[in-house]
């Protein structure tokens, strides 16, 4: 008896900037001057935003919102979705696993949207907080958004005041982003729920060649397996 679960992938292509980013670190693991992981990593980071790895949180802070969203393809889908589902009255939950990108994001959403939001949702806070803030933000009417951690977001939490989900980044493990999308996607959810992939892609390296891309190919063979 659960709504229909609507499932958007959202590729979307690297400003510039990031692109040059991208391909730097890229070309670096190739001539082995990064170790594999490394290269991994850092291509995990620069995917989500080119500088997350190279600048402070305040540094972040001091920039214009939309200097920062517009070097990131992933930022820029982000608040396309988010405009989207403002206009739709409705709430989201964000899934992230960089706690320094959960901050510089929920002053992003201040900056750009005048929504203030919630604390993140993460391994930081104990389990009475972490049901404290979920509590609220069920609470909430209208237009909100709850970022939380995949990690954190296992533990039998219900948030079906939400039908909208973004994984904004994603784990290695397809049963653990299904678990939470599956905070909304329950008994007691009574509208359709949109789950939106943002994936940045680089032109420059052909289809289905960047992070994002190769990622999404990888979750999707393992869930058919």
């Amino acid at each position: 008896g659960i709504p229909k679960k609507n499932i958007y992938s959202c590729p979307e292509q690297m400003p510039s900037y990031q692109m040059g980013c991208y391909v730097s670190v890229l070309e670096a693991g190739i001539k082995h001057e990064l170790h594999p992981l490394m290269t991994i990593a850092k291509l995990r980071d620069i995917s989500l935003h080119p500088d997350l790895g190279t600048k402070k949180i305040s540094a972040f802070f001091e920039m214009d919102a939309d200097e920062v969203i517009n070097q990131s393809a992933k930022l820029k889908k982000l608040f396309d979705i988010l405009e989207e589902v403002r206009r739709r009255k409705e709430k989201v939950l964000i899934f992230l696993v960089s706690k320094k990108m959960q901050l510089i994001l929920k002053h992003l959403i201040y900056e750009k949207l005048g929504l203030k939001i919630l604390n993140p949702v993460n391994g930081d806070i104990n389990g009475i907080a972490r049901q404290r803030i979920v509590d609220v933000f069920n609470a909430s009417i209208g237009f909100n958004v709850l970022i939380l951690s995949p990690e954190a977001a296992g533990v039998g939490f219900t948030i079906t005041s939400a039908n909208n989900v973004v994984h904004l980044s994603r784990t290695w493990n397809p049963a653990k982003e299904d678990q939470a999308t599956d905070r909304v996607y329950r008994i007691g959810q009574k509208r359709e729920v949109n789950v939106y992939l943002p994936m940045a892609c680089h032109k420059d390296l052909g289809e289905g060649a960047s992070f994002d891309e190769k990622l999404d190919e990888l979750l999707s063979y393992k869930r058919k397996l």
